[in-house]
């Protein structure tokens, strides 16, 4: 999800030159993927589950995030990056995904969770939209960060 507008290191707006394509990787690119994937996943299922894996983030937030980190910087780098990519970007990209998902019956896999409120945010979609096949992996879950 992150590279619809930024690069790797979150500070270009310039995904496309990045990927090398033309074509915008937005949410629009992300439902028209994950309908295939559902799709596909339906045709083979008899020979086991094919699923999204996906990394949850909002560039439009880190965009902004980010800008603010950078002009009041902590003398922290890894506090700078933290608040560059604040959790409550994570859990609201989870739950677009989720309602994606619940919307092309795509299975999918919340990777490298990240927060406290990601985790959260994991958990309440798949209880919530208990039809879509969310794979919640315990090492999908990054320690580093339990209790943001």
């Amino acid at each position: 999800m992150f590279y619809k507008l930024l690069n790797l290191s979150g500070h270009s707006p310039d995904a496309l030159k990045y990927l090398m394509i033309d074509t915008p990787v937005d949410l629009g690119f992300l439902y028209k993927f994950m309908r295939e994937v559902s799709r596909v996943n339906q045709v083979f299922k008899d020979y086991g589950k094919i699923a999204l894996s996906i990394h949850c983030e909002n560039p439009e937030i880190i965009r902004v995030t980010s800008e603010e980190a950078k002009n009041k910087p902590t003398g922290n780098p890894l506090k700078d990056y933290s608040n560059a990519r604040p959790p409550w970007q994570e859990e609201l990209a989870i739950h677009e995904v989720a309602v994606m998902a619940r919307e092309t019956k795509c299975p999918v896999n919340l990777l490298h969770l990240s927060s406290r409120k990601a985790v959260e945010a994991g958990v309440d979609v798949s209880s919530r939209y208990s039809d879509v096949d969310f794979l919640l992996k315990e090492h999908s879950i990054t320690s580093a960060c339990p209790t943001t």
